[in-house]
């Protein structure tokens, strides 16, 4: 945990040499770092009914979830950061691989010449 400042360059290379990424907040305003940690296959670990659930699953082992998230859950929340760091870079480098192709889908359809007629 670094409380200050942290400049974009120095902030890629902490999210590259981290080992788990914990964001244990119920409501958080999407930074990126969850993004960006997955493009270093960099697992996160937090609430699944964040915006998190959409990027690793619900059912994603690196994420607590319901009564399971609340703070008070300790061994719901060491349970998800042990599997983190045990086997968490496979199912960060998994879940990156499916929001890449999810967003190549999405991106031909923005791009597909649309039928003027439709």
């Amino acid at each position: 945990m670094d409380a200050r400042f942290v400049p974009e360059d120095e902030l890629d290379q902490l999210i590259a040499d981290s080992t788990v990424i914990l964001i244990p907040y119920k409501r958080f305003f999407q930074s990126g770092i969850a993004i960006r940690a997955l493009e270093h296959a960099v697992p996160v670990v937090g609430r699944s009914e964040t915006s998190l659930g959409d990027l690793f699953g619900p059912e994603s082992r690196l994420l607590v979830s319901g009564q399971n998230g609340s703070a008070g859950d300790v061994e719901g929340w060491l349970k998800a950061i042990e599997f983190a760091v045990s086997d968490g870079r496979a199912e960060a480098s998994r879940a990156a691989e499916s929001f890449h192709r999810q967003a190549a889908r999405d991106w031909a359809r923005l791009a597909a010449p649309r039928n003027p007629l439709d």
